[in-house]
């Protein structure tokens, strides 16, 4: 399981397409954290700290230390402007940095605040010349779609970058629904992009009938419970633990508290009632997907799309061209 644990909900930027929205509010407490850990084998776990700006919590690299020592794997995702004292933090082999950037200067300095870019910039050349595990991270909206391009050049001059990770900017958060890009727009996006770059990406495209067509065959095979992870594995290979230690099965569903790890442990709260509706997530009776010859490959998209569109789970993913949704 991926499990994302928000160190803080304070932040040193305000972008407008943050997933969450943060910029003040609560810190994690070190000592309550020690804490769940004891008590949770994350051995096997896969950790992805996050917040708000994880860095600026004042214990940051003791999370870290600890959290690397317990888990599988553990990934900081930072907006790359503030110090990362990987000096601090060198000696772990299980240990990763993502750094946003989304664009070049004007770019991304455009979308996260004048002087972001330089910062985010030295700090990814620092990860770099220290041969850190490190990957970049990039959002794509209707205001860098046509920019973005500008960034290869100088992403391939990196040498050790493991991956350049593009993503979809999704319509919560601080980031407004009517700014969202059209499937169609993605795709072509994905395979324009995918054309010009020659080191390492990780992109996806959203809905791809013409690759379910032409893998019918070997997707038909595979087991299902693959296919509901499509879904992007919410609540089942995948959970959100908030600064007060609040579960979540998306940072986008939050209006489904699973449980709390102070009074229950992370197997009790994935393995109860209240996750059942995301780790077996269904399509509705009444939703359009319900006879569309595609649901059992992608079994409705975002589930946090079909929440916060509809108001209800098990509809649909809005982004979807089957919907039809204007």
């Amino acid at each position: 399981m991926q499990i994302y644990i928000l160190l803080t909900e304070n932040c040193n930027l305000n972008c407008e397409m943050c997933i969450r929205g943060f910029q003040t509010g609560v810190d994690m407490k070190i000592n309550d954290l020690t804490s769940v850990v004891e008590k949770n084998d994350l051995s096997n776990h896969d950790i992805v700290v996050t917040g708000g700006e994880p860095s600026i919590h004042n214990e940051y690299t003791s999370i870290v230390d600890i959290l690397c020592k317990k888990s599988k794997t553990v990934t900081v995702t930072s907006n790359g402007t503030l110090p990362l004292h990987i000096d601090d933090l060198n000696n772990y082999d299980n240990l990763f940095f993502q750094i946003s950037l989304d664009g070049d200067r004007e770019t991304h300095d455009a979308i996260r605040g004048k002087g972001s870019f330089e910062r985010t910039w030295k700090n990814i050349r620092l990860l770099d010349s220290e041969k850190m595990k490190y990957s970049v991270a990039s959002v794509i909206s209707k205001k860098n779609i046509n920019d973005i391009y500008r960034l290869i050049p100088l992403l391939q001059d990196l040498s050790n970058m493991r991956f350049w990770k593009i993503s979809y900017e999704m319509p919560f958060g601080s980031a407004d629904i009517n700014n969202i890009i059209t499937a169609d727009e993605w795709n072509d996006f994905v395979q324009a992009i995918i054309k010009r770059v020659n080191f390492r990406l990780r992109i996806h495209k959203l809905f791809p009938f013409d690759l379910y067509d032409k893998n019918k065959n070997i997707l038909d095979k595979d087991d299902i419970n693959r296919v509901r992870n499509i879904n992007c594995g919410s609540g089942r290979t995948k959970i959100y633990i908030y600064p007060d230690f609040n579960v979540y099965p998306c940072t986008c569903l939050t209006d489904f508290c699973l449980g709390n790890l102070m009074e229950n442990t992370l197997d009790d709260i994935i393995n109860s009632e209240n996750n059942i509706p995301f780790s077996d997530y269904r399509i509705c009776e009444e939703s359009v997907c319900k006879d569309c010859e595609y649901k059992k490959y992608c079994n409705g998209g975002c589930i946090g799309m079909s929440y916060h569109f509809f108001g209800k789970l098990g509809m649909g993913d809005i982004r979807c061209p089957k919907l039809n949704v204007k």
